[in-house]
């Protein structure tokens, strides 16, 4: 499956989703050919996994 960033999503789909709306995970954008966060499915992520990612954000810093 294709992965893009929020921003080429959003120009592809003629959608205007923010990123809390939409579940993102860091990945390669197909459509700028970045490292982003790529939309992963179209609800927002559950706290549990937000909270994980800002640990890992915060261990991941040191």
């Amino acid at each position: 499956m294709a992965k893009f960033c929020i921003k080429c999503f959003n120009e592809l789909n003629g959608a205007n989703y923010r990123a809390n709306e939409v579940w993102l995970e860091e990945d390669f954008c197909e459509g700028c050919a970045d490292w982003r966060p790529c939309v992963v499915d179209l609800r927002p992520k559950p706290p549990f996994w937000r909270l994980v990612d800002g640990i890992r954000n915060i261990i991941g810093k040191r």
